[in-house]
């Protein structure tokens, strides 16, 4: 995120007007925990969880209306990086979809990869 920042301050130096635009990420390690978050959730947005608190492998998909806004991972650092390529790319993800069996953000990020 600092190079696309520092990019995006250059171009802005150099007279270029365009609104930064570069999906927010943050990630931090604390004891044997590493947190990963994609996306900014708010306060009542819709969560679902993924994989199991209790083995402290899980991400929370944050839904806002019906598309994926944030996902917030522990310990799941490929479903951080699926979820900055997924909510990136604009990709349309609804809690109906992120329900079914066999759901797994890292597929639709390999079919987005593909598509380019």
């Amino acid at each position: 995120m600092l190079r696309t920042q520092a990019r995006h301050l250059a171009g802005s130096i150099l007279g270029d007007e365009s609104p930064y635009a570069d999906l927010p990420w943050f990630w931090s390690t604390q004891g044997s925990y590493r947190l990963q978050i994609a996306g900014l959730s708010q306060a009542g947005d819709d969560t679902l969880v993924l994989g199991d608190p209790q083995t402290a492998k899980f991400s929370v998909l944050c839904f806002r209306g019906e598309a994926l806004a944030a996902v917030e991972s522990v310990n799941l650092p490929a479903d951080h990086l699926a979820a900055r390529k997924v909510i990136g790319a604009g990709t349309r993800i609804t809690r109906a979809e992120a329900e079914e069996a066999g759901f797994a953000l890292k597929n639709r990020a390999r079919v987005i990869a593909g598509a380019v």
